[in-house]
Formats: C-alpha cells, structure tokens, sequence
C-alpha cells in the first residue's frame, strides 16, 4: 500500500523539488580583473604589509619607509610591469631583487638614497624600458659598463637638485645605449664639461630642468643637446636674473629641433622681440606652458624670410596685462602661418577681428578658461576662421546658443565644437539655428539647457554631451540618425522609460541623475551597446534582482562602472548595497509561488488520507468476495 501512495506522489514530489532548486540557487560567477593597480602608497610599509593579488600590474609602495630593496622582494607578482617606489629611504637594491618580475617596464626609484647610477641589478631587469633614478644621494653622473641595461631601455630620468657633476669621460657610455627619451634634472650643475652630452644621438625628447639655477651652464648642455632631439623641452628656467641675455638667437639658428616647450618660465618683456627668430628657425610647434612674465610684453612679429612654425600654444599667464598686440605689416603674413593656435588660461577678453580673419589655414582653436564672450570671438567681421575644423571655448562667458550656432554657420570644415562650462543657455525669441552641417561632434557639458535645446540642435551629430544641464526628460532624437554617442550624465532625468533612440546610438551615459527605477526591460529597449547609469538613487526590489542578473551577464550591452558603481538609495535596509551582493528574502520575491507551495502542502496530507482511505476500503471487499467464492 505505501509503495503505491509513493508512486502516486512522485511526479508532484518531482515538480516541487525542481521549482525550489531553482528559485533558491543563485549563482554569482566572479572574474578578477586582469590588469590591477595596487596602491599602497603611504601606508607605512613595509611595516605595515601590502596585500598585492597575483595579477597586480602596477604597484605603488612610493611614500613609505623602505631603506633597502631584498631578494625576491615580489615573488607572486610575476605580471608585475610598472613599480613606484619613489621618495623611500632606499639605499641598497639586492641583486636578485627583481628575479620574479620579468616583465617590469618602468620602474621609478627616484627620490631615494641610492649612492650611485649602477646601483641596480640590470641583469634581472631584461624588459625595463623607462627608469627613473633621479634626485638619489649621488654627487657625479656616471654611467660607466656596470650601467648595463638589456637593450630595452628607452626612456632615462636622472640628475640632482642638490648638485652634480657631469664630465665627458663618466658619461660617454650614453651614447651606446639608443635612449629615445632623456630627462636631466640639473637644478644646481657644480661641474658641466663642454662636450658631455653631445653623445646623445637620434632622441625623440630632451627634457632639462633646471629649477630657476644658473642659466650659463644650461646654455652649454642646450648648445650640447639641441641638434640630437626632435623635441626639446626646458623647465622652470629663470631668465630674469641674469645681467645678459640668454642667446636665444644663436641657439636657435644652431639648432635642428622641430618642436620646443616651455614650462615655467620667467621672463622679461625683452624677450618678445624675438619672435622673428621663431620663425626662421626649425621648430614647427611652440608650446608655452605657466609663463610667468615681468615688465610689458610688446609681442613684436618683425620681418622673417620663412615661417615654419604651425603650432603656437600658450597655456598660462600669471600676468594678465603681460602681452600686447599692436597691429603689425607681417601680423597677416605670421597669421597665415599657423594651423593650430591654443591660449588657454591667458585672462583675454577678446579676440580681436584682424587675427581671426588673418588666421586663412587656420584649423585647431581653443581659447578655453578666459572671460571670452561670444560676441567677442566670433565678431561680425567678415568669416572670421574660414578654414576652422576644432573650435574650444570651454570655461568662458558664453551666453546664448542661438548666438553660438549662427555665428560659426559659415565654417563649412567645422566638425568639432566644445563650449562646456559656460552659461549657454536657449534664448525665447529663437526660431530657428542655422548650424553648420559639417559639425559631428557637440560638447556644450555644465551650461543651463532645458528640454527645449534639443529641438534646436543639429541633425548631423555623432556625438552630443549635454552633461550637469537642466534637462528633466529625454525627447525623440530619432531625427539624429547619425548620433553614435550621447552624454546626458549629471541632470535631473528620472525615468528611461519609453525613451526613443536613433538606432544608431552605441553609447548612452545617464549616470547621476533621479533615476529610482530601472528595469531589465528597458534596458534591453534602448538597443546600445556601452550603457552608464551609476550614481542614481536607485530604489530596490525583486526586479531589481533581474536588473543586476542582467548586468552580470550581458554580452550585448556593457554596462560602465559595473559593479561598484551601481548601488541601493532605498529601502534603508539596502542602502549603500551594491546592485552585485544585492540579496533579498525569498519569499519575498516569489510570493505567488509561495502561495502555490502553501496550498499543496495543505492539499497534499487531504490527498494522502482520501488516497488512503480509498485504498484501505478496497481491501475488505476483495477479501469477502474470496471467501464467498470459496463457499459457493
């Protein structure tokens, strides 16, 4: 009898156990990453341990108090390829300390104890391509045969603040070393030998600092050095204590390099009137970085009979009445010259309406970080900046969108147009913007646009950031059918929900905005394939389950800052959940099939007992009508 009640019971035993199993295992499929950064910068080591994983790739134990480095100091970490370790007190490296990191390629122990150059243990470095060993306790740069790196060596940081010495003899063994990148901190030199770094040959950069110290010396090192590079970059070089002036002439009529950089230099306003000899030297592209100028700058063009310059960028004037332009017989001739011009950070007010028409092949602008108006750049002269393909004017005091559009309708070449962090926003009286139809990419981030904007942007976009606006709902962008891109972060959207794309959008930021709700569905709606909706103050609940189960395993939409940046605002319970280790009660979630559950496990003693009981009367009767036959 009991076999038979079991046997009866099977199927809905069977279909009961297969629900639960599936509704309780949730299984959560974790990848470490495979390049990770570990930093442990200033945390007392190696006192205080560093847990590096295996697959750590960079490492940084700079800021601590490491006095030597040991052997086999990171045995695990074998796919190890970058390793700071600046600003210990390292005095000593073992031998062997690097045999367990094969790969390592730039390793920077600059700012240590090390008492000479060689110090290191090359042999176990046979991949090492950029060293940086500068600012260490030694007095004399010497790079003599135990200085042996294995070929891969491209990029070398040496020097003092503290004062060196550089003599022909210790330093002729650069030159076998085929180094592409060389940065000479020479802060205070107490010995320059003449001839000591003409050894370096067929660089791409040379990079002197030398920190505001003695300019006659620097001026034996460039005069060195300034035909063996094709960038040369100076820094923190003071040319305003110095009873004479720097040659500049003379250098650069010596030299043959093709691009220059200035970083941090002070200046007097005598140094304007050398310009023509720019531009009859060979550098193409001069960038000025952090100019801290003295006096007046009268910014003196002069007759020159070529001009190979095409890159002029300025970034940074701490004097904002320094430079002064005056109007000028070459300044058309100079103008015309230049394909790319960057004044960032200057202080200007306006871009007067003789250089912006001059400016014939011009290409690349930024004026970003002044206190430009549109009204002042793009002027009603006649189409200023003909041939203009970049336009920047992030940071500035720009007002009006409709002012914006109109004013750069004429730049038929114009692709790219930044004007983030300005107060744009939609005047009412506008009707229509006659924009470009060249322009692809629209950057107008951190301004006052509403909903209405989008009416009025261009249709030929690919990309569109209208991030930190005030934008509280996505219209139909459909009539965009070229956008590939669409940045909307930081605004006040609060629901995807029915949102309409063109079919050809691959990447949509929405992150930080008033999101509470997001489904799975929706996701899966709006068809891209990059997706950021982090930072919103997502409310979770059951679907929330199938959102994150979604996240985790998707191959058709990645989704960005997945999973650290997805996390719960409400319920309390949950906050500060991340959507990842998201956990709620069962039951709770599946509450009609709790339901189902309740109700078989209350019918399931009454089908048992009626089974029972039916079965149990059977058996009398079959009994009686055995005896009755017998009888008979």
């Amino acid at each position: 009898m009991n076999y038979r009640i079991m046997g009866s019971l099977r199927p809905l035993v069977a279909v009961l156990i297969l629900v639960l199993s599936v509704s309780l295992v949730d299984e959560v499929m974790c990848f470490p990453d495979t390049d990770v950064t570990t930093n442990c910068s200033s945390t007392g080591y190696p006192a205080v341990p560093c847990a590096a994983p295996a697959n750590t790739v960079t490492l940084d134990l700079s800021h601590n108090y490491m006095e030597r480095v040991p052997a086999g100091c990171f045995p695990h970490l074998q796919k190890l390829k970058r390793l700071l370790l600046q600003s210990n007190r390292i005095s000593a490296v073992d031998p062997n300390a690097f045999q367990h990191n094969p790969v390592l390629e730039y390793l920077d122990i600059s700012h240590n104890l090390l008492p000479q150059i060689s110090a290191l243990p090359f042999t176990s470095l046979p991949a090492l391509a950029y060293l940086d060993i500068s600012n260490n306790a030694y007095k004399d740069i010497i790079v003599d045969n135990s200085f042996d790196p294995r070929g891969n060596l491209r990029g070398l940081k040496l020097g003092s603040s503290h004062g060196i010495t550089i003599r022909r003899d210790q330093v002729k063994r650069l030159g076998n070393l085929r180094l592409k990148e060389v940065h000479l901190v020479a802060g205070k030199v107490k010995e320059y030998e003449p001839g000591s770094l003409s050894a370096l040959k067929n660089m791409d950069m040379l990079t002197l600092d030398t920190e505001y110290s003695d300019t006659a010396t620097h001026l034996l090192i460039l005069t060195d050095t300034c035909n063996n590079t094709k960038t040369l970059t100076v820094t923190k070089l003071d040319l305003t204590k110095t009873n004479i002036v720097f040659p500049v002439q003379d250098l650069l009529e010596r030299s043959t390099f093709s691009r220059l950089i200035a970083k941090d230099w002070m200046i007097d306003g005598i140094y304007c009137k050398l310009m023509p000899y720019f531009l009859n030297s060979n550098i193409e592209e001069l960038y000025v970085e952090n100019l801290h100028g003295k006096d007046l700058c009268n910014f003196t063009i002069g007759t020159f009979t070529r001009c190979h310059l095409r890159i002029f960028s300025l970034n940074g004037i701490d004097n904002r009445d320094f430079m002064r332009f005056r109007p000028q017989l070459t300044i058309g001739k100079f103008m015309a010259c230049l394909t790319d011009i960057s004044a960032i950070n200057i202080s200007t007010r306006f871009f007067p309406c003789e250089l912006s028409v001059a400016l014939v092949n011009l290409k690349t602008l930024n004026l970003s970080i002044n206190e430009l108006l549109e009204t002042r750049v793009l002027t009603d002269c006649q189409s200023p900046f003909p041939k203009l393909q970049s336009l920047a004017v992030d940071h500035n005091m720009f007002e009006h969108l409709g002012v914006l559009g109109n004013k750069t309708a004429h730049m038929k070449d114009l692709v790219n147009l930044t004007a983030s962090y300005n107060t744009i926003h939609l005047e009412p009286q506008v009707i229509f913007i006659n924009w470009t139809k060249s322009l692809r990419r629209l950057n107008l981030r951190g301004n006052q646009l509403t909903n209405e904007a989008f009416l009025f942007l261009p249709q030929t976009l690919e990309m569109l950031d209208i991030s930190y606006n005030i934008i509280h709902t996505i219209p139909n962008l459909q009539r965009m059918n070229n956008l590939r891109e669409l940045f909307l972060s930081g605004n006040k959207i609060m629901t995807l929900h029915n949102v309409l794309l063109p079919s050809s959008v691959r990447l949509l930021r929405v992150d930080r905005n008033n999101m509470s709700i997001v489904s799975e569905a929706t996701i899966r709606s709006l068809n891209v394939t990059q997706l950021d909706f982090s930072g919103n103050p997502l409310h979770c609940d059951c679907d929330t389950l199938q959102l994150a189960q979604f996240c985790r395993d998707s191959s058709q939409t990645e989704i960005l800052g997945w999973p650290s940046r997805y996390r719960c605002q409400s319920p309390d319970s949950l906050r500060n959940e991340t959507l990842q280790q998201l956990s709620l009660p069962w039951p709770s979630c599946h509450k009609g099939l709790c339901a189902l559950i309740m109700i078989c496990c209350i019918c399931l003693p009454i089908i048992c007992y009626l089974l029972f009981k039916k079965l149990h009367g059977q058996i009398p009767h079959f009994s009686r009508d055995l005896s009755y036959g017998s009888v008979s």
